[in-house]
């Protein structure tokens, strides 16, 4: 990957405005045995920090990629083996991490192999005090394509509690319309004492199924890290 900004971005000192930045970001993949270019990412992204906090974030990237092999992006639509090259916008709004509620809210739009693809993305996080926090997260992509078109939407949840300072209980959600499974990830850890440590982790997925949701997976698992000196 490649990376360069200008050092000492502007600082307006108007606009209610903290100070503008862009940069040039990208990356270049190869087959390791033939040299053969598999992917190129450009991305000019800019950023505007407000005195508030708020960040507004604007980005154009430019894509080549390879498929080496047909791709199916969701059930009905596969991409045919070739070369692509696309241009993608996006823009971004997120509010200060300070508050106790931040909102997020992403759109990007343009081509997307031979068609088009829109995305949405909208996640709020809540953290009323240093022993709780929230978070919920919507994602969907629209995708236009010449083989079908799709509609992908991805659901996430994150709890995490602290019951005292020593305990703490990390739960995670999330949905797909893909693979229409439900998964479920929850981990509490005990800090006995500095560097000795217990972790509970349970992992239990669901499928949808005529409507319903059947059980495919359940696992449990107990992890301890102690460290003895002498």
């Amino acid at each position: 990957g490649i990376r360069a900004c200008r050092p000492g971005a502007p600082r307006p000192g108007r606009w209610y405005t903290r100070q503008i930045g862009c940069a040039f970001d990208g990356n270049y993949i190869v087959e390791p045995d033939s040299n053969l270019l598999l992917t190129r990412n450009v991305n000019f992204p800019c950023e505007w920090r407000f005195d508030s906090g708020d960040i507004l974030t604007f980005q154009t990237q430019e894509t080549l990629e390879r498929l080496t092999e047909d791709f199916a992006i969701s059930r009905g639509v596969t991409i045919p083996t070739g070369s692509y090259v696309f241009r993608r916008q996006r823009a971004q709004w997120q509010s200060a991490d300070k508050r106790p509620v931040v909102l997020r809210f992403i759109y990007e739009w343009g081509h997307f192999y031979r068609g088009r693809r829109d995305d949405w993305t909208a996640r709020v996080d809540l953290r009323p005090g240093p022993y709780f926090f929230l978070s919920a997260e919507y994602q969907q992509n629209d995708g236009r394509l010449p083989e079908g078109n799709f509609i992908i939407r991805l659901i996430r949840l994150r709890v995490s509690i602290a019951l005292n300072p020593d305990v703490s209980w990390f739960n995670f959600f999330q949905y797909d319309t893909v693979s229409e499974v439900l998964s479920m990830n929850s981990r509490l850890r005990w800090i006995i004492e500095p560097r000795n440590e217990v972790f509970r982790v349970y992992n239990h997925n669901w499928r949808g199924a005529n409507g319903n949701l059947r059980p495919i997976l359940r696992e449990g698992r107990i992890k301890v890290r102690y460290t003895y000196r002498f």
